[in-house]
């Protein structure tokens, strides 16, 4: 397999994995399981961010096939593709079109951890001190929040998946996103029914 469809269908994968990792995310969210959907959802933004990594890498190649090697090297074998941090802030930037700034909470709540810190605290009891830490720390609002922001972060990829190697749209990467993007709409929509036993009657 060429290095250019490897990077097509490693890219394509990857996106598939996120919409997997997020109907389960959204399975467990609607079962009540809070900490555990929030866990999910964020491994979900990170595969979508790692969809627009690889992307970058695909662009950076066709743009400089003289400086190939250097790129790839620079791409997959150094720790872009393990830093939970550079795939969470790489979504934030690419598929919902965040700007990078310490004003944003956002943005500044990815940038310095506390969105990977979140997710180990849905995973783990730990000990702190006198302090026992369950995940029931993350709540059912917290756990929402995620899911939202991932569903952003679908409909902000469009059609990048499914776009192979030079990210050119052809009716069916068009055809094949729209038809994952109703499968994460179906699901979120789940949970925002799930959501409404939560409101207030009047």
């Amino acid at each position: 397999m060429k290095v250019e469809e490897r990077l097509a269908v490693f890219k394509e994968e990857s996106y598939r994995n996120a919409v997997r990792l997020f109907q389960d995310a959204a399975l467990l969210y609607c079962r009540a399981s809070y900490p555990s959907s929030f866990a999910l959802a964020v491994t979900a933004l990170e595969e979508i961010g790692k969809v627009h990594v690889v992307d970058r890498a695909c662009d950076m190649l066709c743009m400089n096939p003289d400086g190939a090697e250097t790129i790839y090297d620079m791409y997959f074998k150094s720790s872009w593709l393990t830093d939970h941090k550079h795939k969470q802030r790489q979504a934030l930037v690419d598929a919902i079109g965040k700007e990078p700034s310490r004003s944003d909470a956002v943005w500044k709540f990815v940038d310095s951890g506390g969105l990977e810190e979140a997710r180990q605290q849905a995973l783990y009891v730990e000990l702190q001190g006198k302090d026992i830490k369950t995940p029931a720390r993350i709540t059912r609002e917290k756990a929402f929040a995620i899911l939202n922001r991932c569903h952003e972060a679908f409909a902000g990829s469009g059609d990048l998946a499914f776009s192979g190697f030079t990210a050119n749209s052809t009716k069916k990467s068009e055809w094949l996103a729209k038809d994952t993007i109703q499968a994460v709409l179906t699901a979120f929509n789940e949970c925002k029914a799930h959501n409404t036993l939560f409101e207030p009657t009047r």
